[in-house]
């Protein structure tokens, strides 16, 4: 249950800096989702194998596995992090004028140059 919160509130914080970046924020709050879940799979699957085939009907091997639980808290909190860094290196929107939308090949955060032949 803590997991779903924590998927919301940082999708929501997520969602916030995109568009306060001017991007496309349902892109990158579906990334954020997917790639919880996708690492939640992998998880899943390795403690299976660690622990074995039956993990999740012999009630002993819960037992064994519940201290792991909360590497998926972790998991989800550093890839908040990592997509909250990630976001941050884009420049800010009142930067960019109506004809240059922000590119993704941008790495420096400075404005482009403003076309001052109209003053010769």
């Amino acid at each position: 249950m803590l997991d779903i919160f924590l998927l919301i509130f940082f999708g929501f914080k997520i969602h916030k800096l995109a568009v306060s970046k001017g991007l496309v924020p349902n892109k990158w709050v579906l990334n954020f989702v997917l790639s919880y879940v996708a690492t939640s799979i992998l998880f899943v699957v390795a403690l299976m194998f660690a622990v074995g085939k039956d993990t999740f009907s012999n009630p002993e091997k819960l037992k064994e596995i519940i201290p792991y639980l909360p590497l998926s808290l972790l998991v989800e909190v550093g890839l908040f992090f990592f997509f909250r860094s990630r976001l941050m290196r884009y420049p800010d929107v009142e930067y960019y004028d109506d004809e240059t939308p922000p590119s993704s090949s941008d790495n420096n955060n400075e404005p482009p140059q403003k076309d001052l032949s109209y003053f010769r």
